[in-house]
């Protein structure tokens, strides 16, 4: 079940987003949510992203690094 008040924190996120790609990952970097042009970049429709890796849903290994490394240190990347 997804928490109410988190959904529409992420709404309100991607509504104010000035063309940024956003992504909500769980601790195995897992989607959990994608903005819209997120899911462009990955050439999907948001809600089949969602459960992705990153990797599968961009290709891209560098992506996943760079998450993996923000999830480690705890500090932005």
């Amino acid at each position: 079940m997804i928490d109410p008040i988190a959904s529409a924190a992420f709404a309100a996120l991607v509504e104010r987003r000035g063309g940024d790609v956003i992504l909500l990952v769980d601790e195995t970097l897992r989607i959990v949510r994608a903005g819209s042009e997120a899911a462009e970049l990955a050439e999907r429709p948001g809600e089949q992203i969602a459960g992705m890796s990153l990797i599968a849903a961009f290709g891209s290994a560098t992506l996943d690094a760079v998450a993996r490394q923000a999830l480690t240190s705890g500090e932005v990347v």
